[in-house]
C-alpha cells in the first residue's frame, strides 16, 4: 500500500526485491513439482470412476426391459466401486500429505535466509524514524506500543477513526481490544475523556476550508458533554455530510465512492491512491458509510452508520457510543487538513 506522500509499508530496494524474486522462484518450482504428484495419485481414481459409470449404465438398461434382479447386481458392482475409490483417495491424501509436509519448515528457513540477508541493509533509526512520521500526531508518544500497520489495518477494518483522536492511550487500549463489542465498551467507559480530546483539537485546528462548520462543531460537542447526546449525533451525522461534500466537491466519482461502502467491498481506489496518513482519515469514513436498506429486510446495526442515523433513527442506533464516534470522524476530518 503506498500513496501520494511517497512511503510503502512493502517498499524494498531492487536488489532485495531479486532475493526475494529467486526463494519465491524457487517456492513456486517446488509447488509445481508436488502439484504433479498430487494430480498422478488423483489421476489413480479414473479407472473406478469409470467402472462405476459402467455399472449405472447397465443398471438402467436392465432396468428398463424390467429386470427384477437390477437392483441387487448394481448394488454389489457400487459397492465395489466405492471401495475402490476409497482406497485411491486414502493414496492421495497420504501422497498430498507427504508433499506438502516440508512446506513448513521450508518457510521457516526461507524467512530466516532473509531476514539475515536484509537486516544489514536496514538502518532501523531511520526505519523508526519513517515510522514515527507517519502517525498521526495524536499517536507518536505511543509509537513504541504500536505500529503504522496497526493503525493502518484497524482504520481499514472499522469505522472508528484514530488520526487527531483519541489520545494514545486510549488509541492503544482501541486497537488491543480484540472485538468490535469491546471497542464498544471502550468508546462508552472513555466518552467524556473522547470527547474533551475533539474538544482539544477542534479548538487547535486551522481548517479554512472547514472553518464554517466549527461553531456547529462546538455545540454539538458541548451537547454531547452536558448529556445530550442524541441530539449531538444528528448534528455530527450532518456535518460529517458537509465535510465530504466540501472535501470532494471537484470529485464527483470519489465523493460517492466515499458515501457508499456495499458489504465485502475492497477500499475504493480513490482510498487505495491517497498517502498513508490521508487514507488512514477517510477510511474510517468510508466504513461509517455501508449501505443499509431497510426496504430489502436490513436491520437497524449498532454501531454507528450514517445512512441509519438519517433514515432510522431507533434507540438502537442512537446511542452514547455512537454518538462518541459520530463527533470523533467530524473531528478527525475537520482537523486533516492541518
Amino acid at each position: 500500500m503506498s500513496g501520494s506522500d511517497g512511503y510503502s509499508f512493502e517498499s524494498l530496494n531492487e536488489a532485495n526485491r531479486a532475493i526475494a524474486d529467486f526463494y519465491l522462484s524457487s517456492v513456486a518450482q517446488s509447488v509445481a513439482v508436488d502439484l504433479d504428484v498430487a494430480k498422478l495419485a488423483l489421476s489413480g481414481c479414473e479407472a473406478p470412476l469409470k467402472a462405476a459409470k459402467l455399472a449405472a449404465e447397465s443398471v438402467l438398461s436392465k432396468t428398463a426391459f424390467g429386470m427384477p434382479g437390477a437392483y441387487y447386481e448394481a448394488q454389489r458392482s457400487m459397492e465395489a466401486v466405492s471401495k475402490l475409490i476409497e482406497d485411491q483417495l486414502t493414496q492421495y491424501s497420504r501422497a498430498a500429505r507427504e508433499a506438502l509436509s516440508g512446506y513448513k519448515d521450508m518457510f521457516r528457513g526461507i524467512n530466516k535466509q532473509l531476514e539475515e540477508i536484509l537486516r544489514p541493509t536496514i538502518d532501523l533509526g531511520a526505519f523508526g524514524a519513517t515510522q514515527w512520521a507517519l502517525l498521526p500526531n495524536n499517536l507518536r508518544g505511543s509509537h513504541k506500543e504500536i505500529s503504522v500497520r496497526q493503525v493502518y489495518d484497524f482504520v481499514e477494518s472499522g469505522s472508528i477513526p484514530l488520526v487527531g483522536v483519541p489520545n494514545g492511550k486510549v488509541a492503544v487500549k482501541l486497537i488491543n481490544a480484540g472485538s468490535i463489542e469491546r471497542r464498544r465498551k471502550l468508546l462508552n467507559t472513555h466518552s467524556v475523556e473522547i470527547l474533551e480530546d475533539c474538544q482539544s483539537l477542534i479548538e487547535s485546528a486551522a481548517a479554512p476550508a472547514f472553518e464554517g462548520l466549527r461553531p456547529f462543531i462546538e455545540e454539538a460537542l458541548e451537547s454531547a458533554l452536558s448529556g445530550r447526546e442524541l441530539a449531538a449525533q444528528a448534528l455530527f451525522t450532518v456535518l460529517l455530510d458537509t465535510l465530504v461534500s466540501i472535501s470532494f466537491a471537484h470529485d464527483q466519482v470519489a465523493n460517492r465512492a466515499v458515501k457508499k461502502r456495499a458489504v465485502d467491498a475492497e477500499v475504493p481506489e480513490i482510498l487505495e491512491q491517497m498517502g498513508i496518513r490521508e487514507a488512514m482519515v477517510w477510511l474510517p469514513v468510508w466504513n461509517a458509510h455501508l449501505t443499509y436498506w431497510p426496504n430489502r429486510g436490513d436491520s437497524v446495526p449498532y454501531h454507528y452508520s450514517r445512512h441509519a442515523s438519517v433514515h432510522h433513527v431507533c434507540k438502537r442506533q442512537y446511542s452514547q457510543r455512537n454518538c462518541v464516534l459520530s463527533a470523533m470522524l467530524v473531528s478527525s476530518v475537520f482537523a486533516s487538513r492541518l
